[in-house]
């Protein structure tokens, strides 16, 4: 019975080897710029119609790296009903960029329903963990979006015209801080104080399910570190420096009242930005220059692998997944992929009236850092929850396997049986376990923003931006005692 076990234990070997072996003058969705005088027709445009083409996670990630929206659209209009809250976040975004303000607000509408739904619902229920993959819990959104949609909405509700909508979207971005952000800090800082216990309850049993197969487990030397109350408080997306912004500017332009403390506060998160439309001189008016430039930084999926040669007592193998008597377990964890094609604004001008004035833009808000933050917030908790799941469910699916040959009186039919069931169902687990890497990735990279305080008057504003390119806007009319926020867009 030894030897038939030991053949069988070979069997078993054998089978694991071989399962584990530009900036456009346009604002369709060609263009990603758009200019200070659009026409009422072109506000309230329908997009054209764009052909559904099969979603492909891989494909749709290098089309919202490239900025190529008719791609990126084609394929959420494939997804139907089926495309969740991040890609109807892109669908929204892409609609604005391209200049189709109020086909893009019906879906920002829309968009900001289903986020602040699930996200309320996240909250109340807390970080449950995924029993096979992360990626089967329901996308409730990222904090930056839930915050985010709301500071974009607003801006192409200015796009339209509807000054009092968009004041009133960015008003409800302060809501949302208030009621949300708070509780969603608690969850996170005390999270791992709830799940400690269940945690230590689950490396028992991996190490216990392992011992019974020679394996003296040991997590993966690079998994992410858990991080301290203090690390996660700082990694949490509070404000959004854009938001602040807009309020200011739009809320002067409307005649609204701009609040101290919102002057403050962005001065406070961007130090070198000029709040001079929050009070102008009675005879002077002012132009504010914001520039959206790239597309978003994405998550990319880390994975490790531990693997052990059973045939010397499960030893550690360094660096060896393609070893052919080895037992292997996948880990994975969210990982930060920047954009490697930023484009900058270099300079930013205004001619007109007698004045001609140029300067440097200020970096407003940073969006790949916010995705970094969040990837940071979250790594080391999915990573250990990776681990716990592939350990766990294939080292007692294993000495499953063991047990079953170890009984066998048949002269080994039901020992190959197991086996062959039994690797079946351990390749299957290294196929389920993905780490989730969903957000939304229409988001521009950063945000610019330069501002001029002048006399009345009609002047025309230059961007220039890094690639070489330059958007021009001409017939801004300045009035005195309010701002006027002129937009640029440029996503490559």
């Amino acid at each position: 019975m030894k030897k038939r076990f030991s053949f069988c234990v070979l069997v078993l070997l054998s089978i694991f080897s071989l399962y584990f072996a530009s900036c456009a003058s346009t604002s369709g969705l060609e263009g990603d710029s758009t200019s200070q005088e659009e026409s009422s027709d072109k506000k309230t445009a329908k997009k054209k119609r764009v052909s559904r083409i099969k979603f492909d996670d891989e494909a749709y990630n290098q089309a919202a790296k490239n900025a190529d929206f008719d791609t990126a659209y084609g394929m959420i209009e494939s997804l139907g009903s089926k495309a969740n809250l991040a890609k109807q976040l892109d669908k929204s975004l892409i609609l604005f960029r391209t200049g189709f303000y109020q086909e893009a607000d019906k879906n920002f509408v829309e968009t900001t329903k289903g986020l602040d739904e699930a996200f309320t619902k996240s909250i109340v229920q807390g970080a449950a963990t995924a029993v096979l993959n992360e990626n089967l819990t329901e996308y409730s959104g990222s904090l930056y979006e839930f915050l985010l949609v709301d500071t974009f909405a607003a801006l192409n509700a200015y796009k339209m015209g509807n000054l009092e909508l968009s004041y009133s979207l960015l008003t409800r971005v302060y809501d949302k801080q208030k009621k949300y952000v708070s509780d969603y800090g608690e969850l996170i800082l005390h999270e791992d104080e709830k799940s400690k216990s269940d945690d230590y309850e689950e490396q028992k049993k991996s190490e216990a399910a392992l011992a019974v197969i020679g394996v003296n487990f040991h997590a993966p030397y690079d998994i992410p570190k858990k991080l301290s109350a203090e690390q996660k408080d700082a990694l949490i997306y509070k404000t959004s420096p854009l938001a602040d912004y807009l309020q200011i500017v739009i809320g002067a332009q409307n005649g609204s009242y701009v609040d101290d403390f919102t002057v403050r506060e962005l001065k406070s998160l961007v130090p070198q930005i000029e709040t001079d439309s929050a009070d102008l001189p009675s005879a002077k008016g002012r132009i504010e220059v914001l520039s959206l430039t790239g597309t978003v930084a994405q998550r990319k999926q880390h994975t490790d692998w531990l693997v052990f040669d059973l045939l010397n007592f499960g030893e550690t193998i360094s660096g060896a997944c393609g070893y052919e008597n080895a037992l292997k377990f996948k880990f994975v964890w969210p990982e930060y992929e920047p954009q490697n094609n930023h484009v900058k604004v270099t300079r930013v001008s205004v001619q007109g009236e007698g004045a001609s004035l140029s300067k440097s833009a200020v970096l407003l808000e940073d969006f790949d850092k916010a995705v970094q933050n969040d990837i940071d917030l979250k790594a080391s908790k999915a990573a250990w929850r990776s681990v716990w799941r592939s350990t766990g469910k294939k080292a007692v699916g294993l000495a499953g396997i063991i047990a079953a040959i170890q009984a066998d009186q048949s002269d080994g039919l039901f020992s190959m049986m197991a086996i062959i069931a039994g690797a079946q169902g351990l390749r299957a687990l290294d196929k389920s376990e993905t780490a989730d890497i969903r957000q939304a990735q229409a988001l521009p990279s950063k945000a610019y923003a330069a501002g001029f305080t002048l006399d009345p008057g009609t002047y025309t504003v230059t961007i220039e931006y890094s690639n070489g390119k330059k958007e021009v806007v001409e017939n801004v009319k300045v009035l005195a005692k309010r701002p006027v926020l002129v937009e640029s867009i440029c996503a490559k």
